[in-house]
């Protein structure tokens, strides 16, 4: 008697551990880490813009590193279905035909102007000479969003819809908005271009 009540409760940690596990598992599937920070982003997300539902799958994650100084974890998602089309993946994902989205989690703190350079700086690497004169009031615009300090913890996400339309949001709150294709395709260049700040290739590892 004792026997099989030992038995039974054997088995019942078998699968006690087995169900454990296995949400264990889940969990890890439902999302994607980056290992230099152990932040995670979740494998999909979805969200509303101008009254239009949206799913985006993860392409990849990758670190931002200024120097040695991590600053932010960084995730890249485009439309769902689409990541498979055929073609160089930087093109694809350059395209204004997919929504995508950036979603950026802060390990340190850092200032508006500190954050305002780093994008000046940017910009001048990817719209060269008359290029960038012609996008300054929309440069502008974009810089105007990000008045406040950005502390550990915080997370900032940018989204791209056809048509060009661009929307900046802090910690899932929209801030505001600019509406250009040729500053949208030059934006995502900063993490996606020949002179990426990250290491681009971590940001299309999930990309078929």
């Amino acid at each position: 008697m004792k026997l099989s009540i030992l038995s039974s409760l054997a088995l019942f940690s078998s699968l006690f551990v087995v169900g454990v596990h296995g949400q264990e598992t889940m969990q890890a599937q439902d999302t994607i880490v980056d290992k230099s920070t152990g932040l995670s982003f979740p494998r999909e997300v979805t969200f509303d813009v101008n009254g239009k539902a949206y799913q985006l799958q993860a392409t990849g994650v990758a670190t931002r590193k200024k120097l040695i100084i991590k600053v932010y974890s960084i995730a890249s998602y485009m439309q769902k279905g689409n990541s498979a089309a055929a073609g160089d993946k930087f093109d694809r994902i350059l395209s204004d035909e997919n929504v995508k989205q950036l979603t950026m989690k802060y390990v340190r703190e850092v200032t508006p102007t500190q954050i305002k350079d780093a994008y000046l700086d940017s910009f001048k690497r990817v719209f060269p000479g008359q290029q960038y004169a012609q996008m300054q009031p929309d440069i502008t615009n974009f810089l105007q969003l990000f008045a406040q300090p950005l502390h550990k913890g915080d997370e900032t996400s940018i989204r791209w819809v056809p048509g060009g339309y661009v929307e900046v949001l802090f910690n899932d709150k929209k801030v505001g908005s600019v509406n250009n294709a040729a500053f949208a395709k030059g934006l995502w260049n900063i993490w996606f271009g020949n002179n990426s700040i990250v290491d681009r290739n971590d940001l299309v590892s999930q990309m078929k």
